[in-house]
């Protein structure tokens, strides 16, 4: 039975899922503050809204206990983090990702190693598998460059398009991060 309640605090932090092939020990529930929402035998199940001991704030879906369906995370001072598709508490299918942390740099980029960019990424907007870059997506880097691609675990891995903020485009072939062959 469905019910909407406020729980002022989870002291466990674990709770059983019902999935499985992920379980408790791999995937632990993140312990909250607060979540106010949809419940079903007093898990968070449906939409709720959940204030984390960070203060980070996630409002969405909720199934068994976990962030799964579509969701928005932001941080304790109302910055987007990410929104987007979620599964089993990771980012999983499309949606985008803010590094509120990006460093700045006006710099002009070493386009041949994009993991040497990544402290620089401002968005990622595009699929995800499992919590990481997963098939098609567009990463927006804070000198104002653009790449366009294909990832695998998390890494740029197939064709893609770099275009700098000077309006110049490599299109090339990227493995394992570093560009591998100019198309």
């Amino acid at each position: 039975e469905m019910s909407s309640k406020t729980i002022v605090s989870n002291e466990k932090g674990k709770v059983p899922i019902a999935n499985n092939e992920k379980t408790e020990e791999t995937y632990p529930v993140i312990p909250y503050k607060k979540y106010n929402g949809e419940m079903i035998d007093k898990k968070r199940h449906g939409k709720g809204t959940c204030i984390y001991h960070t203060g980070e704030v996630y409002e969405g879906e909720w199934k068994t206990d976990r962030r799964d369906g579509f969701g928005s995370l932001k941080t304790s001072d109302d910055k987007q983090i990410y929104f987007g598709d979620w599964e089993c508490d990771v980012f999983h299918g499309k949606g985008v990702f803010y590094n509120v942390n990006a460093k700045t740099t006006d710099e002009e980029a070493d386009i041949k190693n994009i993991g040497k960019l990544m402290k620089f990424l401002v968005s990622y907007d595009g699929e995800f598998g499992s919590g990481k870059f997963e098939g098609k997506g567009h990463i927006s880097f804070s000198n104002g460059d653009k790449f366009k691609g294909i990832f695998s675990q998390g890494i740029a891995h197939g064709e893609g398009s770099y275009n700098t903020s000077k309006g110049f485009e490599t299109r090339g072939k990227w493995i394992n991060n570093k560009l591998v062959q100019n198309i």
